[in-house]
């Protein structure tokens, strides 16, 4: 595990991304590639750096809504979601209208370190800081491709 403690910032409480896309283009080598580039060399870093140990999500972790490509997901897996174990990082996930709840990414196991917010309404999670609560993370996903009301 990777020891944020030595960092000379003060903690901030939460990191955002969205829109990941992992296996965007068609699963394209080079998409990929670059995405795990920038996990290694300035995302985690970062998130070191900022002693971040929560992260939220906010939508579209994966590219396609009917299917995965393995090799994509296996990837994926290890530059991204082993890399939060390994930074001791809990990720907050909002399901986007590429990833929705009622598609194939929803049947996937997450590592004790991933939550995703459900579907059918708003959900809060704390976070905490020296035993107090510090900040508080709202959210909902898309528990279908198109929501209309």
């Amino acid at each position: 595990m990777i020891n944020l403690s030595e960092s000379k910032n003060p903690p901030t409480e939460v990191a955002i991304i969205t829109d990941t896309h992992f296996g965007a283009r068609n699963d394209s080598r080079v998409f990929l590639d670059n995405q795990r580039r920038f996990c290694d060399e300035m995302f985690f870093p970062m998130l070191a750096e900022r002693r971040i140990h929560h992260l939220l999500h906010l939508g579209d972790y994966f590219d396609r809504r009917k299917f995965i490509n393995f090799s994509t997901l296996w990837e994926s897996n290890q530059f991204f979601l082993e890399k939060l174990a390994e930074y001791d990082i809990h990720m907050y996930v909002v399901a986007g209208n590429h990833d929705p709840l009622n598609s194939w990414s929803a049947s996937l196991e997450q590592p004790e370190n991933v939550t995703v917010f459900s579907g059918n309404q708003v959900e809060r999670y704390e976070v905490f800081r020296e035993g107090k609560p510090a900040v508080h993370i709202y959210g909902i996903s898309f528990p279908q491709r198109q929501v209309t009301d």
